[in-house]
């Protein structure tokens, strides 16, 4: 399955980063954060050496929202100012994190 993260420069897109990237069902298709579009993810989340010398992007809704699953790993409420953006899809397929424990415990009983 192919996924995207928005706001994966906090803590919770971190956490996404490190557990989607060693999961055998997901790629990582696209890795963005306004604020640190251009920098290394590495820079940001040093324990994350895999990502190599990939970058931050900046996220387009209409361009970069072709993924299977994006999660919204933003501050509380901004979330809901991008979900408008989004192409219409299935409501299933779009994730606000409201507790970075809560996607912890998801994402490691489904590996």
């Amino acid at each position: 399955m192919k996924v995207s993260i928005l706001g994966a420069s906090g803590y919770a897109g971190g956490e996404l980063l490190r557990l989607l990237s060693s999961h055998p069902e997901f790629e990582i298709t696209g890795i963005f954060a306004a604020n640190s579009a251009g920098e290394k993810i590495t820079k940001v989340h040093p324990h994350l050496q895999n990502f190599g010398d990939k970058t931050f992007e900046l996220f387009d809704a209409e361009k970069d929202a072709k993924c299977d699953l994006l999660f919204l790993a933003l501050p509380h409420g901004e979330s809901a100012k991008i979900i408008p953006t989004l192409p219409r899809r299935s409501e299933e397929h779009t994730s606000e994190l409201q507790s970075p424990m809560y996607l912890v415990c998801r994402l490691l009983l489904e590996k």
